[in-house]
């Protein structure tokens, strides 16, 4: 009879040594403002933009970000090489706890390569994040034109890429 409750007992322990189940680490980062921008007819190239916030005590990263409206994803920075702004993609993009990293141009965004139709203005694409644990979040950001001080941010003129 005194084994059951050392059982009962060491069973809850290991249970709440394992942590939070992966849903409530999910609720920890959240997205805020999350668009894409629209694009010329035949343009094949666009970006997609948010605010990621971690509400958690705990570090996390994006390292992947997938979507059918496009044949390739990819996580990409701008950065300063030579006195010329460049792209190029990175492996995770790193969000410190409680804290927010954003996706805009001129800074890091989501590359949509290959898109599989022409986005226009008010249309909305699937795009899903993944995060180093696993954790999937998913978007449905709307498409929004291209703002005249974005272009000449980010040094695209049209996202050529």
């Amino acid at each position: 009879m005194r084994a059951l409750p050392f059982v009962a007992l060491l069973s809850v322990l290991l249970l709440c040594s394992w942590g939070p189940p992966a849903d409530a680490r999910a609720s920890e980062v959240g997205i805020e403002d999350a668009y894409v921008r629209a694009v010329p007819p035949g343009q094949r190239v666009t970006a997609a933009f948010f605010v990621a916030v971690n509400h958690g005590n705990t570090p996390h990263a994006i390292v992947a970000a997938e979507s059918d409206a496009a044949e390739h994803t990819e996580l990409h920075e701008h950065v300063h090489d030579q006195g010329v702004m460049r792209m190029r993609e990175v492996e995770r993009v790193e969000i410190p706890a409680a804290g927010r990293v954003a996706f805009q141009p001129g800074g890091y965004h989501i590359m949509l390569i290959g898109l599989k139709r022409a986005l226009k203005p008010g249309d909305r694409i699937h795009l899903t994040l993944v995060l180093e644990d696993g954790t999937r979040i998913d978007l449905e950001p709307e498409v929004r034109p291209i703002e005249p001080h974005d272009a000449a941010r980010d040094g695209h003129h049209g996202m050529k890429h």
